[in-house]
C-alpha cells in the first residue's frame, strides 16, 4: 500500500511550459506604466518573495485562482487535491523565479 505513493513522486518532472518564451513577455509591462526605477529587467529569484508550496496555499489562494483561470484556463477546478497541489507547485515555481507574465499574479488583492 505504501509503495504506491513513492511511485507517483518519482514520475514528477520539473519542466514548466513557460520557460521557452523569449523575453518578449516582459514588454507587456508597458501597459501598466514603467516599472519602478529599481526594477530589474530580467526576473530575479525571490524578487517578489518566496512561496512555500506546502504551507502557503491559503495565503496565496486568490492570486492562485486568478492564475489558474487566466494562465491555465481553468476557472472552476474540480480535480483531485493531488492535482491541485501540482498546479500550486507550478504557481509557486513561477512566483519564486519571478516569471509570471503579469505582476498581478504576485498579489492580486494589492494589484
Amino acid at each position: 500500500h505504501g509503495s504506491h505513493k513513492h511511485s507517483s513522486k518519482k514520475k514528477k518532472k520539473k519542466d514548466p511550459p513557460q520557460k521557452q518564451q523569449p523575453s518578449s513577455s516582459y514588454s507587456s509591462q508597458d501597459e501598466d506604466g514603467p516599472p519602478p526605477n529599481n526594477a530589474p529587467l530580467l526576473p530575479v529569484f525571490g524578487q517578489y518573495g518566496l512561496v512555500n508550496a506546502k504551507s502557503d496555499y491559503h495565503k496565496h489562494r486568490r492570486s492562485f485562482e486568478i492564475w489558474m483561470a487566466e494562465i491555465k484556463k481553468i476557472s472552476d477546478f474540480h480535480g483531485s487535491k493531488h492535482e491541485l497541489q501540482q498546479y500550486f507547485e507550478e504557481y509557486c515555481e513561477d512566483y519564486n523565479t519571478a516569471t509570471f507574465p503579469h505582476v498581478k499574479y504576485y498579489n492580486y488583492e494589492k494589484w
